[in-house]
């Protein structure tokens, strides 16, 4: 076995610590890139969402004056959309696997290990 000179090992070293610090500060950085992203994305989603519900809302109020009018009493057109939005939020308990958690596990995922162009 060749004697190790203590120049070379302690470059070896020196190298290695370099090496090591730059990985972990490039792990830092693409952590806070995905982080940023992620959270960008959900922040969108909920804008987007949210003006979605208050489409809806303003519908469904339209629409329970509406029903109101050919009931002939306006209570009704609104417990008309109140008894369909009851029965969607039970199908939406029923299915909230398959239609709520999964595809935004899926999204999010999907986000965290997308290569970034």
């Amino acid at each position: 076995m060749l004697p190790l000179d203590k120049n070379v090992l302690d470059d070896s070293i020196e190298h290695l610590e370099s090496y090591l610090t730059t990985q972990k500060e490039l792990i830092r950085i693409a952590v806070a890139e995905k982080s940023s992203l992620m959270i960008a994305s959900m922040v969108n989603l909920v804008l987007i969402i949210g003006l979605f519900l208050l489409f809806f809302l303003f519908l469904s109020i339209g629409c329970a004056f509406l029903i109101g009018i050919y009931l002939g009493q306006t209570y009704l057109g609104f417990m008309c959309i109140g008894a369909f939005y009851l029965v969607i939020a039970i199908l939406f308990i029923a299915f909230r696997q398959s239609l709520i958690i999964k595809p935004i596990t899926n999204l999010m995922i999907r986000n965290f290990f997308k290569e970034n162009d």
